[in-house]
This record gives C-alpha cells, structure tokens and sequence, in this order.
C-alpha cells in the first residue's frame, strides 16, 4: 500500500499535480490525482501505478514515488521525470504487480529518434553525449568494428564456458553476502544466481546478435563501417514495422532481434517505433531488463545517464573503491555506455565486464557506444581466473586495469551497488 497522491501535492522537480482528469473523487478534501495528470509548470503528465484504483474511470496515481513523463523545463533535471514527492497522510492504494506501459509525449518520440540517428551515424564519437568526464584526460581510442555474422560470432576465441548446474550455484552462493569483504575472481559467485551466465552462453549461440543491419560496401555506407541500418516502413496493421533488406515490410519481424526487442515490452517501452527496432542502443536497457529479472530495483530507462542522476531511485550504493567492486555491480563509461562488473582481481586490479549492445570483439567494447552488430558479450576473461574462465591463472590480467601505471584506462567512471528488492 502507498499514499495516494492527490491534487496540489508535491512533485519532485518543486511543482505541484495539477488535477485534470477527476472532478469528483477526493482524499482529505483534495481531488485524487489520476494518470496523465500535469504539473503546475505545465505537462509532466503522471504514470498511475495504483493496483486497479480508479477514479472517473481512470487509474489513479499514489506515491511509491510514482513516475511521470517530461515537463516544459525539461532538460533541466529533474523536469525531465518530475515524480511524485508526496501524498495523502492517511488514505493508501495499493501497488500493481508488473509495470505500467510508459507513454512518451511526442516531442520526447522525436528527441529519442533524432538521438538514434546520430549515434548509428557516429557510433564511436561520444562528443555527441554529456558524460561525465574525469579530471584526467581521456584516451578515446577510435576502433572500426568489422561485421560480424552468426557463424563469425560463434567462432570467436572464448573460453568455453561450463553447463552451470544448480549444485554449482549452490556451491557458491554464501561467499555473494553483502558484508563480505573485497573479493577476487576465483571467491565471486554467479552473478544474479546465474543470468548472466545464461546470456553469455545464449550470446555465444548467436541469440542476441542484431539482425536489423545489412552489409553495403564501407566506401559508400554513411558510417565507413560497410554495416547500414534497416530503415523504418511504416505503420502496417496498427503495428510498426520495419523493411527487409528488399525494401518490403518485415512483418514477422524475420529482420529484428525478438530477444532485444523483449528488453522494451519487459520495461514497458511499447508506444513509438523506436521501440520495434534492434538498433535502438540498449545497453541501459538491457541492464533494467537484467535488474528486474534478478529481482533488484530497476528503472524503466532506456538513459544510460540516469544510472547517475536517479541512483537514489536505484537505491544504488557508489563503489568508491574499485577493488571491492563485485560481480553484478553496475558500471557507467564515459562513453555513456552501462553495464556490470563480471570478475575482479583486486590483487592485479583489473576487471572485466559483461552487457548488452556490445561489440563481439572483447577489446573495442569498452569504448564504444551503440556498435554496429551488437550483442551481449563478456571483455574480458584474458588469463584471469573468473566464472566464465574457470581455468584461468590466478593474478593473470583482465582487459581493464584500474590501477596505476600503464596500461590505466580512466574511461570507467562510476560503479554502483544494485539493491536487493527485499
């Protein structure tokens, strides 16, 4: 149960909800604010994400905090989600089971369509973002990613990985407690009881491979990679669909990956054709999609940035220390890229890392943004020992290395700490 939220109540941003779409069901003598409610700046319409509590016949909204949609300040935060601070101090609704469908106002459609275009333009040129950079300067190294087919990606050299089995699970799963002290590769148990271990092997399959690109020639393709994105056609029995390499609609969706597409419907991103597409970049996806499967607090955010600037809706802890960083731990790049630590070597200080919407290619994974032909992937096990790389040598090097001297790579700027949903 939650306080309902009502009309003249708090939002987070300093406004106040507006009530619009009731006119006669109150709580403590305020109108009881339902969904699509605006703020008094002006938009920030409300997501309701009340159990089905309905006034004037539609949901009504309480404070878990619950959600809403941009309003007219936005971008500046924290206008661009102006949630609810506040509600009744006496008059509760309950909460719903699964999420709400989140439903974009169409110029935000338009900022996330325009923000997609640049980064399958320029892929590799993180200029077009505001991270948030360190104080020393940063190395961007600019690697042109070859295409990558099934049959490529299932031939790459990686370790095998082991049929993990229950018992092995089980086996490991006491060293994952909270107050444990800094751990290294060989004491970390699988990360999320085995998800992503799950992937990995999936991704090794060729699963998670993007099918909405086709190979021109890299003379006259846009991006100089010889990989072009599958444009949009239309709309197509009240559904979006997107063209097959021969220009025709792709109604089966035979030319867009289901599983990525899943990450969307799983988050509830269902309302604009961008959401229809593989090419969509979806590592921040992604690790919304791996958090809520594993049962820890999530945002449905496809803004890799908001792993920053709502880590208080994460009720995320900041890992200031990188050797006590854990597998599952979340990652943020400069390159706005995100996802989670997989092994540490806090003797050697080097990781690797595992997520979604990268290069297949271990190496130029930690520095680009939205790859043509991305998948989930591990970088890197190198020689050191870690659940993907059960036979590795101890103290042997991971691909990124923390520590001083070279190589140091700065461009890992934050990780956090998921919270368990209790």
């Amino acid at each position: 149960m939650a306080d309902i939220h009502r009309d003249t109540d708090p939002r987070v941003c300093g406004a106040t909800t507006t009530v619009a779409g009731n006119t006669d069901v109150y709580a403590n003598n305020l109108l009881v604010s339902v969904d699509a409610d605006p703020n008094s700046h002006g938009d920030g319409a409300l997501i309701a994400h009340s159990n089905e509590v309905y006034a004037d016949n539609i949901l009504t909204v309480n404070h878990t905090p619950d959600t809403a949609n941009a309003d007219s300040l936005c971008p500046v935060p924290p206008h661009c989600g102006p949630d609810t601070d506040g509600g009744s101090p006496d008059v509760c609704t309950g909460d719903p089971t699964s999420d709400p469908v989140v439903v974009l106002p169409p110029p935000v459609i338009v900022k996330i369509e325009a923000r997609q275009a640049i980064i399958m333009r320029e892929p590799f040129n993180i200029g077009n973002f505001p991270p948030i950079m360190p104080t020393d300067p940063v190395e961007v190294r600019h690697i042109q990613p070859s295409p990558i087919t099934i049959r490529e990606q299932q031939t790459i050299k990686h370790v095998p990985t082991p049929v993990m089995t229950a018992d092995d699970i089980i086996e490991v799963e006491p060293i994952a407690q909270e107050n444990a002290p800094a751990q290294t590769h060989e004491d970390l148990c699988h990360p999320f009881d085995g998800l992503l271990d799950q992937y990995l092997i999936e991704a090794k399959k060729g699963l998670w491979l993007e099918k909405g690109i086709v190979y021109d020639s890299p003379k006259t393709s846009k991006n100089k990679t010889g990989l072009r994105e599958l444009p949009y056609f239309g709309a197509v029995s009240n559904k979006h669909r997107y063209q097959k390499p021969d220009g025709t609609a792709d109604m089966e969706g035979e030319f867009q990956n289901q599983k990525i597409l899943g990450i969307w419907k799983e988050i509830g991103y269902v309302n604009a054709n961008v959401w229809y597409t593989d090419q969509t970049p979806w590592c921040m996806g992604f690790l919304n999609f791996v958090l809520k499967k594993a049962g820890y607090r999530y945002l449905q955010s496809a803004t890799a940035k908001h792993l920053i600037t709502k880590q208080a809706k994460y009720e995320s802890t900041e890992i200031t220390d990188f050797k006590e960083a854990k597998s599952g731990d979340m990652c943020y790049w400069a390159s706005s890229h995100v996802n989670f630590v997989y092994s540490n070597d806090s003797d050697a200080q080097s990781m690797s890392f595992v997520g979604g919407n990268q290069n297949a290619n271990a190496l130029t994974t930690l520095v680009e943004n939205n790859p043509a032909g991305g998948t989930v992937s591990h970088n890197w096990a190198g020689t050191a020992p870690s659940p993907y790389n059960p036979k590795g040598k101890k103290g042997g090097k991971g691909a990124y290395n923390y520590g001083r001297g070279t190589p140091h790579d700065t461009m890992l700027l934050k990780i956090f700490r998921p919270k368990k949903i209790s």
